[in-house]
């Protein structure tokens, strides 16, 4: 029961930091694991490509983060937004090698920066 408090504010906390709508924790864990069979069968099966895992971040920000570079293409492929910000970090700013950062910004990808500077009109 202690920690039931903690518990409430942690996932207060995520609630606040992310958008946490249309939450999709089984494809998260599949791309962030590397597992390409379950993402397609994930997303055959009508998966949200977009969806949120347990913590707000998007299958791309996972497969981003852990260098999963198919998964990556594969989900680019399946109209996964590109640009999503969770936690102050894009995909882009995720991303665990240039291969995948590459990727990205041929897809239209930036740096959260990059979007800020954007939309304040500095670039």
């Amino acid at each position: 029961m202690k920690y039931k408090k903690f518990i409430w504010i942690f996932v207060a906390f995520i609630g606040l930091s992310c958008d946490r709508v249309q939450t999709d924790i089984g494809l998260n864990k599949a791309a962030h694991n590397g597992n390409i069979q379950k993402v397609i069968k994930l997303l055959s099966a009508g998966s949200n490509v977009n969806g949120k895992g347990w913590d707000g971040e998007t299958p791309l920000h996972n497969a981003s983060s852990a260098g999963h570079l198919e998964i990556v293409q594969l989900l680019l492929v399946n109209n996964a937004q590109i640009n999503p910000i969770c936690w102050g970090k894009t995909p882009v700013d995720r991303a665990k090698n240039p291969e995948i950062e590459n990727l990205l910004r041929q897809h239209g990808g930036k740096t959260a920066e990059e979007l800020k500077a954007t939309k304040n009109g500095s670039k």
